[in-house]
C-alpha cells in the first residue's frame, strides 16, 4: 500500500489525522529548504514561528467579530499590529537569506557561515597595521634612512597584507629611495622598487599614481644609463596625463634635458618652472636644478645660478639649518667638464 493510501484510511477512521498532512507539509518545506543547501533549522523553527503567529492572528480575528464595542478598538489595533509585523518578519528573514542583510539578522541565523566562506588563517575583518608603528617607519623614512624603513615596513606588511595606510607608505618610501640614486648602478635597486611603484601607479589616486609613474621613469633613466632600452619618457608623459603639475615628472625630466640634450637649455628650465608652481618638494626641485647648473658651464645663465642658490641659503638660513647641502651626482660619460 502506498503511505498516502494509507494516511486517507486512517484519516476517515479518525479524522483528528487530518491534521498530520500541516506536518507533511512542514517536512516538505524542510527537504525544499534542505535542496538550497541552508540550515534545515531555519525552516523548522520559520514554520513554528509562523503557526504560532498565526494562531495569534486568528484567535484576535475571532476576537473582532466576538468582542463587545468598546473592545473593538484595541483588538483591531492589535491585530493589524501583528499583521504588519509578520510583514515585515517575513520580509527581513527572506532578505537575511537570500542577500544578507540585515547583516545582523544573517549573521544570526547563519552563525557558521562566515567561518565557512573565509580561507583558513584569514578573519571576517581584514588586519590593520598599529599606527604607532606605521609612524615609527615614517620617522626613519623623514629621516633619510630608507633601507631601514624598506624593511619594516615590509616586515609590517606581511601581517596585513591589504594596509591601505602600509601599501601606500611602501610606496612614498620607494619614491623617497629611488629619487635620490643617480648613479649607474642603481639597477638592482630599481628592480627591488619596481613592483610597489607598479602597484601605485594602478590605484585610484591620482596624484600618488602620477607620482608612482614619474618614478618609475625615473628608475627607467638610472637603468638606461647603464645600458638597458627602457623608455623613460612614456612614464613621464603618463604621469603628466594624470597631474598635470606633476612635481616629480617635472623636474626629473628637467634634470635629464640638462644631462642628455644642452641644447634644450630653455625647455629644461620651464620643466622646473612647472614643478615648482605644485608648490610641492621646493627644496628637492632647487637642489636638482642647482645640480644641472653646476654640472656644466652655463656663462650666459650665471645669474639663474646665484638667484637659486640665493634662495636655497635664505631658506636654510630662515629654517633655523646652519648649512645647505646640494648634491652633485656622478656626471654621465661625456658631458663636458
Amino acid at each position: 500500500m502506498q503511505p498516502l493510501e494509507i494516511l486517507r484510511e486512517a484519516i476517515k477512521k479518525v479524522p483528528a489525522l487530518r491534521y498530520a498532512l500541516g506536518v507533511a507539509g512542514i517536512v516538505a518545506v524542510v527537504a525544499i529548504v534542505a535542496s538550497f543547501q541552508l540550515d534545515p533549522k531555519v525552516a523548522v523553527f520559520g514554520a513554528i514561528i509562523t503557526l504560532v503567529l498565526m494562531v495569534g492572528l486568528v484567535i484576535f480575528a475571532k476576537l473582532t467579530t466576538a468582542a463587545k464595542k468598546h473592545f473593538l478598538t484595541p483588538v483591531l489595533v492589535m491585530m493589524w499590529s501583528f499583521l504588519v509585523l509578520i510583514i515585515v518578519l517575513a520580509t527581513l528573514l527572506l532578505t537575511a537569506v537570500s542577500f544578507r542583510w540585515p547583516t545582523g539578522l544573517a549573521e544570526w541565523l547563519f552563525p557558521m557561515r562566515a567561518a565557512i566562506e573565509t580561507p583558513a588563517g584569514t578573519s571576517a575583518t581584514e588586519p590593520e597595521i598599529p599606527p604607532e608603528r606605521l609612524n615609527a617607519v615614517q620617522m626613519q623614512a623623514d629621516a633619510g634612512d630608507y633601507p631601514a624603513a624598506w624593511a619594516q615596513v615590509n616586515e609590517a606588511l606581511k601581517e596585513a597584507p591589504n594596509s591601505e595606510r602600509g601599501l601606500r607608505l611602501q610606496a612614498q618610501i620607494a619614491m623617497g629611495w629611488i629619487r635620490r640614486r643617480f648613479g649607474y648602478e642603481e639597477g638592482a635597486l630599481v628592480d627591488t622598487l619596481s613592483p610597489c611603484l607598479y602597484r601605485a601607479a594602478n590605484g585610484t589616486d591620482k596624484t600618488l599614481a602620477a607620482d608612482a609613474h614619474a618614478h618609475i621613469g625615473w628608475g627607467n633613466y638610472l637603468k638606461s644609463r647603464a645600458g638597458s632600452n627602457l623608455d623613460h619618457e612614456a612614464p613621464f608623459k603618463r604621469a603628466t596625463e594624470l597631474d598635470p603639475g606633476n612635481t616629480y615628472a617635472h623636474a626629473m625630466r628637467g634634470y635629464i634635458l640638462f644631462w642628455t640634450d644642452l641644447g634644450k637649455f630653455g625647455e629644461a628650465m620651464a620643466h622646473f618652472d612647472a614643478a615648482l608652481k605644485s608648490g610641492r618638494e621646493r627644496a628637492y626641485i632647487r637642489e636638482l636644478q642647482l645640480a644641472s647648473l653646476t654640472s656644466q658651464r652655463f656663462d650666459d645663465h650665471v645669474l639663474d645660478l646665484i638667484r637659486i642658490a640665493d634662495e636655497q641659503l635664505y631658506r636654510a638660513k630662515t629654517s633655523g639649518k646652519n648649512k645647505v647641502c646640494v648634491f652633485r651626482p656622478a656626471k654621465p660619460e661625456g658631458a663636458s667638464s
